[in-house]
């Protein structure tokens, strides 16, 4: 009957709760619905309240890794550091360097110029021996 069902879900919650079991809120959501369910209900919220339990079930490992990691979080010790020194600043500003680029410039077309034209000379003495 109904009242026995109570008794033995209450029994469940008990050893439930002495073992510190992940099944203890659902055991209570089940007492719940069933202290709150009259005569007239039907099967379809047994199927609800079952479900309810698979869902918290499945999510238990979850629920527990959050709070492990949230307490890690709130262990954890925060270091702030502010800055306070002066900046070092330079005695002269900085300026692009014009011959730096134009050397770097001259050498990378005289070495590419070079290439080109040591692959002409190959391209037309392929071309002449064939």
């Amino acid at each position: 009957s109904r009242q026995e069902k109570i008794i033995q879900l209450e029994e469940k919650i008990n050893i439930a709760e002495q073992l510190k079991s992940e099944e203890t809120l659902g055991l209570k959501l089940q007492l719940k619905q069933l202290k709150n369910r009259d005569k007239n209900t039907f099967i379809d919220e047994d199927l609800r309240s079952i479900y309810a339990q698979k869902k918290l079930i499945e999510n238990a490992p979850h629920i527990n890794q959050m709070e492990k990691e949230l307490n890690r979080i709130q262990n954890q010790e925060v270091s702030i550091s502010f800055f306070n020194e002066a900046f070092d600043i330079p005695e002269r500003p900085i300026k692009p360097q014009k011959m730096n680029t134009l050397l770097i410039a001259i050498g990378a077309g005289f070495i590419l110029g070079l290439a080109i034209a040591i692959v002409n000379v190959f391209r037309k003495r392929l071309a002449n021996e064939s």
